[in-house]
C-alpha cells in the first residue's frame, strides 16, 4: 500500500502492518523499518510526505484507535503525533492535502463529528480547523483544490443529494459553505471535484433547468453557475475526467449529436464580480438600467452590434439560481425587458447575457 518517495527512498507498507523502505544506494534490498503485525490493527497508508523528510500516516495503534502518526523512515521512528479521539475511538484521518507547509486533512473528534484538521507535522501545529456537520452520521468529502491562497472542498453525506461547497482560509471563522448543489439524483453520476482555471473553479453542477452541466465559482455564492450548456434541453453534458491544460479545459462531454467525445473550454469574457462592480463602473459590452429597478421594465443598452442574431438573457439571485429567462434576437443597441409583477423580490441579483463563445455580466439592483 501506499507507494510513497521520499528523497531517494521509497516507503510502503503490506497488509500485515510492516513499514518497508528500499533505500536508492541499495535498490536491491528492502528493509522492514516497523513490525507492526497484529491480526486486530488496521493497516499502515495515507502516507503523506512533510518538508523535512517525515512523512504522515494513519495508523490504529490498538490502544489509541486509529489516529494519526508520523514517522522519519528509520527503524523505531514511527510514533502516535495526535490522538484527535482520545482513548480507544478511531478518528480515521484521511484525504490528507498539502497548501504550502501544511497539510489538510479529514478527521473525526472525540463528539463522533467529521471535522477538517491540519498540521505541519508537530503536536503544537496540529489543530482542528471546523466541525463539518451539525449532526453525527458519515461525511465525504471531495475534490480539494487552491486558489488565491484559500482552499476548496466538496462535502456531502450517506442518502443526501445535496452537495456543498466550502471555502477555507485555514481559520475556523474563514472556513464555511458558500453555496450547495442539489443533485436530482445519486449524488454518484456526476464528479465531485474543483479544477482551477484562472480565477475561477470549475465543477460538474445541477440546476433543473439544465441537468448536469459544467458550472464555475470564484468562491462566492453570487458568481456561482452556470457555465456552458454542453447538451441544451432536457439532456446533460455530464462532463467527466476535467483537466487544466496552460489556459484551457479538457474534458469529455455528451450530446446528442456526437455521443461522449472529447471537449475542449476556454473562457472568452470574464463575467463581472458582483461585489467587485462599482457605481460608476460600465461593462465593456452593455449597461443595465434603472438601476436600482422600481417598476418592471428592464433596459439593457449595448455599446457596440452584437454579430449574432440572438442570445440568452438571464437573471440570477445571489444564490446563482436562474430566476428569469428569455431568448432575445436584437433590435439596435437598446433592448426593453418586461418582468412579471413580482417576479423580483428586493435585493441584488446580476443579468447575464450568452451568446454561442461568449458571456458578459452587470449587476442589478431592486426595489419593490
Amino acid at each position: 500500500h501506499d507507494f510513497t518517495c521520499i528523497d531517494d527512498r521509497l516507503f510502503f507498507s503490506s497488509v500485515n502492518n510492516y513499514l518497508y523502505r528500499i533505500s536508492g544506494d541499495d535498490p536491491e534490498t528492502v528493509e522492514v523499518i516497523e513490525d507492526y503485525a497484529n491480526e486486530n490493527a488496521a493497516n499502515l497508508n495515507q502516507f503523506s510526505p512533510l518538508d523535512n523528510g517525515e512523512f504522515l500516516l494513519a495508523f490504529d495503534g490498538n490502544d489509541n484507535g486509529r489516529e494519526l502518526w508520523i514517522s522519519n523512515g528509520e527503524p523505531g521512528g514511527t510514533r502516535l503525533l495526535a490522538d484527535i479521539s482520545p482513548g480507544e475511538d478511531d478518528s480515521n484521518p484521511s484525504h490528507f492535502y498539502k497548501k504550502d507547509s501544511v497539510y489538510y486533512f479529514l478527521a473525526t473528534g472525540p463528539e463522533r463529528f467529521r471535522e477538517l484538521w491540519q498540521t505541519n507535522g508537530t503536536l503544537a501545529g496540529t489543530r482542528k480547523v471546523k466541525t463539518l456537520q451539525a449532526l453525527r452520521g458519515n461525511l465525504f468529502l471531495y475534490g480539494f483544490a487552491t486558489m488565491a491562497e484559500k482552499i476548496y472542498f466538496m462535502t456531502g453525506k450517506t442518502n443526501s443529494q445535496n452537495i456543498q461547497l466550502w471555502s477555507s482560509d485555514g481559520t475556523e471563522a474563514g472556513t464555511d459553505v458558500f453555496f450547495t448543489v442539489f443533485f436530482n439524483r445519486s449524488t454518484s453520476v456526476a464528479e465531485k471535484r474543483f479544477v482551477v482555471l484562472g480565477d475561477r473553479l470549475y465543477f460538474v453542477g445541477y440546476d433543473f433547468e439544465h441537468g448536469y452541466e459544467l458550472w464555475e465559482t470564484d468562491g462566492t455564492a453570487e458568481n456561482t453557475r452556470l457555465a456552458l450548456d454542453l447538451c441544451p434541453g432536457t439532456c446533460e453534458g455530464n462532463p467527466a475526467s476535467y483537466i487544466v491544460v496552460d489556459d484551457q479545459l479538457y474534458f469529455t462531454g455528451y450530446t446528442i449529436e456526437h455521443g461522449r467525445e472529447p471537449w475542449r473550454f476556454k473562457p472568452i469574457v470574464s463575467s463581472i464580480k458582483i461585489n467587485d462592480v462599482k457605481a460608476d463602473q460600465i461593462d465593456d459590452l452593455f449597461t443595465v438600467y434603472p438601476s436600482p429597478l422600481l417598476g418592471n421594465q428592464l433596459n439593457l443598452k449595448f455599446k457596440k452590434p452584437l454579430r449574432e442574431k440572438a442570445f440568452t438573457l438571464f437573471i440570477r439571485n445571489l444564490q446563482g439560481h436562474v430566476v428569469f429567462r428569455k431568448e432575445i434576437t436584437p433590435q439596435g443597441s437598446n433592448l426593453d425587458v418586461m418582468l412579471d409583477r413580482g417576479l423580483l423580490p428586493s435585493g441584488l441579483y446580476l443579468v447575464e447575457i450568452r451568446g454561442s463563445s461568449w458571456m458578459a455580466t452587470q449587476k442589478l439592483v431592486k426595489v419593490n
